[in-house]
C-alpha cells in the first residue's frame, strides 16, 4: 500500500476488518505545529511520525476514536490546566492499555484484539468479537474529552510551559486532507478526516494534532486499495479530487491561485504550471519538456510601457456613424371653440355591406325536424318567399243601382278595371243613386 504525502504532514493507513467480510480502511495523519505565544501556531520543522506500539511508539494506529483525547506531556505544574474549546481540562498524559478504566470495558478476545490492532496486525487479526466497545482507544482520561476539536480553535495553557502565566495560541487554518485513487479505474475519491488527538508537548513546546479518517474496501488485500494521498492547501482552501487527479496525470499545481501577472483569459486550456527554480511560469504541453530558452529584447519593437502609455493605436476600428437627426415635428396649437367655429370634418365613407346568398340545402329524407326557437316546440319548414306581389280579392258587389244588383259580368269588369288602374279606382267616387220615379218606390 503506497502512502504519497504532498505536505510537511506524516501519514499511514491501517486495513481492519468491522464485521465478517466488511473491511475498512482507516487514514491516519500527524500534524506537529510550534506553539506561538499570541498568535497562530505554525508548522514545525520537525514532525512526529506515525507509530506503532511494537515499536514503543504512541497508540498512532487506532482504527476508530469516538471522541477527541486532550493530553498533555512535561507539564510539572499539578495545578497545570489546558483550556480547549471553552472547557477547563487537567493537565494530564496518556492511560496505559492496562488502566482499569480502560482494561475494564473488554473481555480477553477483545483485549487481544485491540492489543494487535494497536501493534500494527490488524489485518491478519480478523474482526473485533460482537459487541466490541471502541472507547477503549480513548487513551486520555474521562475528564480529559472533548466531543469536537475545530480547526482555527483556541488553545490557552495555564502553567503548562515553563513560562509563568497563561499562554494562548490558535490553531492554524491548514488541515490536512486524504484521497484514495483507486487502482482499477484510477478514480479519486476524498476520505473525510477528523481531529481526534491534541497532544502538548511541554518540553518541546509543539502542538500534535492526529486526524483520522475511514473508507469502505472490497476485500483486505492491499493491492484492492490503490494509492493514499495527503495534500494541504497552505493557505487552508480546500482541494478538490479533480485537482488531485489532474496533479497525478500532468503534474498541475495543487493552488488554486496563480501568479498574478498571468491573465486566465489569455491562457491556452492546455497550458500547464509548471514550478522551476527560479519561480513559477507557465509553458505548453508540448514545450515542457525542452530547456528554456534566453530570448534578448528585439530593439525594433516597443517598450511594453511605451504600448501601454501609446496616444492612438494604429489599427483602430473605424469610427461610428453619427446617429440620424430626427426631423422636428410641427407644433399645433388648437383654437378655443366657439359658437362661429365650424369645423370640417372628413366623412367617412359607409361601410361596405357584402351579402352572402347561401344556397339552400335541402333536408334528409329521414331527418328530424329541427328544434324552433323555443326548447322543445320543433320548428316547420322555411316558407317560400314570394316571388310575385299578391293578386287583389275581388271586390264585393256594391250597392244596389236603381234598385238592381250589379251582374257578376259588370262586377268581374269592374274588378279588371280596379287591377288595371288602382290609382283611377281608389280615386273614383260612387256617383250618388238616381232618385226613383214617382210611383216606383
Amino acid at each position: 500500500m503506497e502512502v504519497l504525502s504532498l505536505c510537511p504532514f506524516r501519514a499511514g493507513a491501517l486495513i481492519w476488518q468491522a464485521a465478517p467480510g466488511a473491511y475498512s480502511l482507516t487514514v491516519i495523519v500527524k500534524a506537529t505545529f510550534t506553539i506561538v505565544p499570541g498568535g497562530e501556531a505554525s508548522i514545525a520543522e520537525a514532525q512526529a511520525p506515525v507509530t506503532t506500539l511494537a515499536e514503543g511508539g504512541a497508540e498512532d494506529l487506532s482504527p476508530l476514536k469516538p471522541r477527541v483525547d486532550v493530553l498533555v506531556q512535561g507539564a510539572t505544574d499539578p495545578d497545570a490546566r489546558v483550556v480547549v474549546e471553552g472547557a477547563i481540562l487537567p493537565a494530564g498524559g496518556p492511560m496505559p492499555l492496562h488502566a482499569p478504566s480502560r482494561r475494564l470495558l473488554l473481555g480477553d478476545d477483545a483485549y487481544a484484539w485491540a492489543q494487535a490492532a494497536l501493534a500494527g496486525g490488524a489485518a491478519t487479526a480478523g474482526p473485533p468479537p460482537e459487541g466490541f466497545e471502541f472507547g477503549f482507544f480513548q487513551c486520555a482520561p474521562r475528564d480529559q474529552r472533548i466531543d469536537l476539536l475545530r480547526i482555527g480553535a483556541s488553545i490557552g495553557m495555564d502553567r503548562v510551559l515553563s513560562t509563568p502565566g497563561r499562554i494562548e495560541t490558535r490553531l492554524p487554518q491548514r488541515r490536512p486532507q486524504a484521497f484514495r485513487v483507486d487502482p482499477r479505474g484510477g478514480r479519486v475519491t476524498e476520505i473525510a478526516l477528523r481531529c481526534d488527538t491534541l497532544c502538548v508537548d511541554a518540553a518541546q513546546k509543539t502542538l500534535v494534532l492526529t486526524f483520522r479518517g475511514l473508507a469502505d474496501l472490497k476485500s483486505g488485500a492491499e493491492a484492492d486499495v490503490g494509492k493514499i494521498v495527503v495534500a494541504a492547501h497552505p493557505e487552508g482552501k480546500r482541494i478538490r479530487a479533480e485537482r488531485i487527479d489532474r496533479f497525478l496525470r500532468l503534474g498541475e499545481s495543487l493552488e488554486e491561485d496563480v501568479e498574478a501577472g498571468l491573465n486566465m483569459l489569455e491562457m491556452r486550456h492546455d497550458a500547464v504550471l509548471i514550478a522551476p527554480k527560479s519561480g513559477d511560469t507557465m509553458v505548453l504541453p508540448e514545450q515542457a519538456d525542452l530547456p528554456p530558452q534566453v530570448t534578448s529584447p528585439d530593439p525594433a519593437l516597443p517598450d511594453a510601457s511605451a504600448r501601454q502609455h501609446r496616444p492612438q493605436d494604429p489599427i483602430a476600428p473605424p469610427p461610428l456613424p453619427p446617429p440620424p437627426q430626427v426631423q422636428p415635428q410641427p407644433r399645433v396649437i388648437a383654437e378655443p371653440l366657439t359658437e362661429d367655429t365650424t369645423l370640417d370634418l372628413p366623412k367617412a365613407a359607409p361601410p361596405s355591406v357584402k351579402r352572402e346568398i347561401g344556397r339552400v340545402v335541402e333536408p334528409l329524407p329521414n331527418a328530424p325536424a329541427p328544434l324552433g326557437p323555443r326548447l322543445g316546440k320543433p320548428a316547420g319548414p322555411p316558407r317560400p318567399t314570394p316571388t310575385s306581389p299578391p293578386r287583389p280579392s275581388v271586390p264585393r258587389p256594391g250597392p244596389a243601382q236603381a234598385g238592381k244588383v250589379v251582374a257578376p259580368a259588370a262586377a268581374a269588369a269592374d274588378a279588371d278595371a280596379s287591377v288595371s288602374a288602382p290609382a283611377d279606382a281608389a280615386s273614383a267616387t260612387p256617383s250618388p243613386p238616381s232618385p226613383l220615379p214617382p210611383g216606383e218606390g
